[in-house]
């Protein structure tokens, strides 16, 4: 089940960072790792540097993928952000954290994405 979780997740990636190309967003990272956790997707989009998070599902039937990115999630984001930004020498720029919900069909390759832009701070 693992395999397949994280299929998805990967899948869901792809599409966000597709839909994200396709909004004028400059993807400059994906997957950034470190031992505290990971960011999904650093983007540049009009002088703003953008953290988002990505919450890929078939079904709401246990609430919206944005309901998943609690103050706990929220709070390891910004950790890494900062980390990221040092690292990079990211200085004097604007942030945002975003999040991208994709919800996939089960009977054909559709799918929707709602971009939550600005979604905490």
């Amino acid at each position: 089940m693992k395999k397949m979780n994280t299929a998805i997740g990967n899948y869901g990636e792809k599409l966000a960072c597709k839909f994200l190309s396709l909004n004028n967003h400059t993807i400059i990272d994906v997957n950034f790792r470190n031992r505290n956790g990971e960011i999904d997707i650093v983007s540049l989009f009009e002088g703003t540097l953008v953290f988002i998070e990505v919450k890929t599902r078939y079904n709401i039937d246990f609430g919206n993928p944005m309901e998943s990115v609690n103050y706990s999630k929220q709070k390891k984001i910004k950790s890494l952000a900062k980390y990221y930004i040092f690292m990079n020498n990211y200085n004097d720029i604007n942030v945002r954290f975003d999040v991208c919900e994709v919800l996939l069909n089960y009977n054909n390759d559709g799918y929707k994405i709602n971009h939550i832009e600005d979604a905490f701070r």
